[in-house]
């Protein structure tokens, strides 16, 4: 449904609004949102393709979690698993995708904020996180706060 609604026209907002007015949840029992109905129109898993090694570890002791730009080789695996979606359809929604990125991107949009990244808290070096409370009283005020990283 999300990739033909899509094709439709719909974007990923309006697809997000309409799973979770059905009361579809994520499978982690959370709202959906418009990025994770980019991350799904985006995965190659839902035509039955896997590519092995996006992602690998820089090192047994740290273990951070790096993307793969060359560094390794990565493996195509088709045929892995039955396809949710079949390879036209999915092709279809790649286009539509790059079509809407050219279209209303632009060079250097990003989902983080001026200061992300740079707050760091003195004792433990963590990055602070930007976190928005709405409060109710008069007027609705958003409340923009900067949090720890537990």
């Amino acid at each position: 449904m999300i990739f033909h609604d899509y094709i439709s026209g719909m974007g990923g907002l309006a697809i997000a609004k309409k799973l979770n007015e059905m009361g579809i949840c994520t499978v982690q029992g959370n709202e959906w949102t418009a990025p994770r109905i980019k991350d799904i129109l985006s995965n190659e898993k839902y035509m039955g393709l896997l590519i092995l090694q996006k992602y690998y570890r820089n090192n047994y002791i740290e273990k951070v979690k790096t993307k793969n730009n060359g560094e390794l080789p990565k493996y195509m695996v088709e045929e892995a698993h039955e396809a949710i979606v079949d390879a036209e359809t999915f092709q279809k929604v790649q286009k539509i995708l790059q079509q809407r990125e050219k279209q209303y991107g632009h060079e250097g949009a990003t989902n983080r904020y001026p200061l992300s990244g740079m707050i760091q808290c003195g004792c433990c070096g963590k990055n602070y996180q930007r976190k928005m409370w709405i409060t109710h009283q008069k007027k609705i005020k958003d409340q923009i706060r900067w949090m720890r990283l537990m």
